[in-house]
């Protein structure tokens, strides 16, 4: 062992199965997983925990994926927390603003593998530490 702590994933999504199913992937992977289904309890746990990475709908109820990115953004305690976006909207049409909020990376749901997602993270950790 080499007394390193594991990577802290935050996923905010609002779909509970898929939620769970991505969870159980990172997790498998040894990295630590917390999950939030809104911005309100996104935003908490962002603050609270400090994530390694944030995995984020574009979609919730409430405020949506951009509006999180925004507010994270101009808050200085949390706006280096890099972000996989995770949805299944177009990226095409967000593409634009969302390289303006300076994201890591944009998955489409249903075109990806839970362990393609574990991958994309240690993928953006291996380039970055």
């Amino acid at each position: 062992m080499s007394g390193e702590k594991n990577k802290l994933i935050l996923i905010i999504d609002d779909d509970p199965m898929m939620s769970r199913l991505f969870q159980v992937a990172i997790s498998n992977a040894d990295m630590d997983v917390i999950l939030a289904p809104n911005a309100d309890k996104g935003f908490e746990k962002l603050r609270k925990e400090k994530p390694d990475l944030l995995v984020l709908d574009l979609l919730l109820p409430g405020k949506n994926g951009i509006e999180i990115l925004e507010e994270m953004r101009s808050d200085e305690s949390i706006k280096n927390i890099p972000v996989i976006i995770f949805s299944s909207l177009d990226k095409d049409e967000y593409i634009d603003k969302l390289k303006e909020l300076n994201i890591v990376d944009f998955v489409i749901k249903s075109d990806i593998h839970p362990r393609q997602l574990v991958e994309k993270i240690q993928q953006y950790f291996s380039k970055n530490e």
